[in-house]
């Protein structure tokens, strides 16, 4: 069932697909439609919202409310975590941009390479210490609801391109997955046309972001990978197919999923990664 959907760059717009729809039946005519409006979404602009009803905005608030207390903790306590030696895989504070980044890895276990580049990527996990009592729970809890429903996306993708359904899960299998929960100091970078995210495409397979708070009683932007635009009007994207700038805005009940340049190398070129750029 391969798509081909010539459209107008004006016509292009990030599409909203049902995966209970899917999961429900993925040989219905419906579950079989919503397939094809994912691929449509992805090829035409590199980006998709999802519906997933396991992803409960009150899981989303838990793990939001453990980031929030975790980053307005002092430099020197958040400087503990990071790993320089592993390459920032699995705690990184961003130098590039005005924001930090908490790396939680959530990869399937496979077998040791022998090749240390590859097996940095399975390093243990850093449970800040503060926290010890509930961050594992928290951070498996959000992180494998996300990882489910992107996992759901990457099958009806394969089905909507005409694809055995776990060719592009099986692709991405055993890939370094990373939670990696964002926030930005509004003391220091709190003015007008601030750029949280410079203009860039993610490397990554897929990307999926859940919904963003900003915090009226703390200085800290909590921000979970990528701000959601209907809450905080700053996150565009660029379709790579088009060219032309649009503005995402994240539905109650709705995830963000974004093409990354493995998915575009994977697919020879057809999805095609988007660029994005987060400003105030």
């Amino acid at each position: 069932m391969p798509i081909a959907t010539p459209v107008t760059p004006e016509a292009a717009q990030v599409a909203v697909a049902d995966l209970n729809v899917y999961l429900q039946d993925p040989k219905s005519e419906a579950g079989l439609a919503e397939c094809r409006k994912v691929a449509e979404s992805l090829i035409l602009t590199g980006a998709l919202i999802v519906k997933d009803s396991r992803a409960d905005a009150s899981c989303n608030d838990r793990f939001l409310d453990l980031l929030e207390n975790y980053f307005a903790q002092d430099k020197a306590t958040l400087e503990k975590d990071l790993r320089p030696e592993l390459g920032y895989q699995v705690v990184r504070d961003s130098q590039a941009d005005p924001k930090s980044r908490f790396f939680w890895r959530m990869t399937e276990e496979r077998e040791k390479t022998g090749i240390k580049a590859m097996d940095m990527h399975e390093a243990p996990n850093v449970v800040p210490e503060a926290f010890a009592g509930v961050w594992q729970e928290r951070m498996e809890d959000w992180g494998g609801r996300m990882k489910q429903a992107v996992q759901g996306v990457a099958e009806m993708l394969s089905v909507g391109l005409g694809l055995p359904s776990s060719t592009i899960y099986d692709a991405s299998r055993y890939g370094s997955h990373l939670l990696a929960p964002t926030a930005t100091d509004l003391n220091k970078y709190g003015h007008l046309n601030s750029i949280f995210a410079g203009f860039h495409s993610d490397l990554n397979f897929l990307t999926i972001h859940g919904k963003s708070r900003v915090s009226a009683d703390t200085p800290m932007l909590r921000q979970l990978l990528i701000n959601d635009a209907s809450r905080y009007p700053g996150l565009h994207i660029w379709a790579r197919n088009t060219g032309k700038k649009m503005p995402v805005k994240v539905p109650d009940g709705c995830l963000l999923v974004q093409a990354g340049k493995q998915l575009e190398w994977f697919s020879g070129g057809l999805v095609k990664g988007d660029c994005i750029k987060l400003t105030l």
